[in-house]
């Protein structure tokens, strides 16, 4: 069927294409890299509506933290193997996105802190378990309560990916296997056309903004926030996705602590095990897993290394429901005073800047978090357009796993070499079918 995702432009001749991958963010890139290597002799275009190394969505920015030390076995197991690709493309590549750094996760010991420690003793993850104290002995800039039941654990391989740099690096390699790629083409409208007789899909035609028509076997949508459009418009389906505006902050340190956040690992700060935690006013204190703050140190490619970055995993109301095309990138001030209550109680050092200080200085941020229900991923195929593969809801926790993201496309769009990477877990841990609601609300 025929829907319209804007006006359209005039016709221009059809590109013929093999695959034609949606979205240029980390998702995207690998996918089209994947499907490039699987298929040599296949025409790949990857189509970007934006420049692409843009900021207006989820995969920009200087670092990202990977890890291992997840409360879920399956990403723990994913965080293992996306280091070891990142660090492939690094050599092929001869550029540098990932810093080791170590990773801390902390929290009361009853919490959710306790499945990370489960998790990374499964998977013969190295790790150590240290208390309040032996936290504060090894790294100097935390001030973890010592009247408080706190633990953490410490794995020793996380580390901070330089996110625009990555998503550079795999474009570079893509286009080096024979993607061709192109910016500035935003989708207008998506066509799939099945055969009359036995419903059977044949191709996908797109139109973009430039007047672009193509006309692809296979698509693989990598829309992140624009996703939950695009397949209501395209395809009749309401996938249960919400956008968040995010935010992200870079505080000054004080310089007798300076050198300590040049070193300190990566951290995250886990709450108690409830299903939600509320402050006064009722805004959200945590993610529905419990992750509440994280924190990356103080890098030379992040700001300088006078700054350390750290932000609040959950929204405030005026984060809800963002419209990728119509939202705001300024800061939620009650974000930023959520997050410096939480410095000033657990980390020494930080300076004590206004809002409006670090607001005229480019110290806050925004990026956009495309949510599921559970925080899973969606990974599949379109129920009756099997030629139609889609990753969406990356859910803030994403961008580490992009080189394996890309395996699994590839996996789905037919790559005979694949490893059968999804066929692992429950089919319905990375169903679209379970994020769906029966009738889309046009």
């Amino acid at each position: 069927h025929n829907t319209t995702l804007s006006a359209s432009p005039p016709m221009s001749p059809p590109i013929l294409c093999d695959i034609l991958v949606l979205g240029a963010g980390v998702a995207g890139s690998n996918a089209a890299l994947a499907a490039a290597r699987a298929f040599p002799s296949s025409k790949v275009y990857l189509l970007e509506q934006f420049n692409v190394l843009h900021n207006k969505g989820s995969s920009h920015g200087n670092s990202r933290i990977i890890r291992f030390a997840y409360n879920d076995e399956v990403y723990s197991q994913w965080g293992v193997r996306a280091l070891e690709k990142w660090k492939q493309f690094e050599q092929e590549s001869g550029m540098c996105v990932y810093h080791r750094t170590g990773g801390l996760d902390y929290g009361p010991a009853q919490g959710n802190v306790s499945d990370v420690i489960h998790v990374c003793k499964t998977n013969n993850l190295p790790h150590d378990i240290l208390s309040p104290t032996q936290i504060r002995e090894r790294f100097g800039n935390f001030n973890v309560p010592l009247d408080e039941d706190y633990i953490g654990v410490y794995q020793p391989d996380a580390g901070v990916l330089n996110a625009t740099e990555a998503v550079r690096m795999i474009l570079f390699l893509a286009m080096k296997a024979g993607v061709t790629v192109r910016d500035n083409e935003r989708i207008v409208d998506i066509i799939p056309v099945q055969s009359n007789v036995d419903k059977k899909p044949l191709f996908v035609l797109v139109r973009t903004s430039s007047g672009a028509t193509y006309i692809t076997k296979k698509l693989c949508v990598c829309a992140g926030a624009w996703t939950k459009v695009c397949l209501r418009r395209a395809f009749g389906i309401n996938v249960d996705l919400e956008v968040l505006r995010m935010s992200y902050f870079h505080w000054s340190v004080h310089p007798q602590f300076r050198d300590h956040y040049r070193k300190s690992p990566i951290w995250i700060h886990w709450s108690k095990k409830e299903k939600e935690q509320k402050g006064a006013n009722g805004e959200l204190l945590m993610d529905k897993d419990g992750l509440g703050h994280y924190g990356i140190p103080a890098l030379h490619f992040e700001r300088d290394d006078t700054f350390f970055k750290s932000g609040a995993h959950f929204p405030v109301t005026s984060d809800r429901n963002t419209d990728p095309d119509n939202r705001s990138f300024e800061t939620p001030e009650e974000k930023v005073d959520l997050t410096r209550a939480f410095l000033n109680k657990m980390m020494h050092g930080v300076e004590q800047q206004t809002y409006e200080e670090m607001r005229q200085q480019g110290q806050l941020t925004t990026c956009l978090y495309t949510m599921t229900k559970d925080d899973d991923f969606i990974i599949d195929t379109v129920e009756g357009h099997e030629n139609v593969v889609l990753f969406a809801g990356g859910s803030g926790h994403a961008f580490k796993f992009g080189v394996v993201l890309g395996e699994c496309l590839a996996q789905l769009l037919g790559d005979p070499h694949a490893e059968n990477l999804l066929g692992k877990y429950p089919r319905e841990k990375f169903s679209l079918k379970r994020h769906c609601v029966p009738e889309a609300k046009m």
